[in-house]
């Protein structure tokens, strides 16, 4: 766990990690986020 803390750069990395106090607090919250932006039209890549 203290290896993976080292290579933390931002929030999102953090909470990324399956330990992290952060992550249990906020995760949820972070994955429907992150299912909404992917779903959502206007944020969408015009590829």
């Amino acid at each position: 766990m203290r290896k993976k803390l080292s290579e933390v750069r931002n929030i999102e990395d953090a909470l990324l990690l399956k330990g992290s106090p952060l992550r249990e607090g906020w995760g949820d919250w972070f994955d429907k986020k992150s299912d909404f932006l992917r779903r959502d039209r206007m944020f969408r890549s015009k590829d």
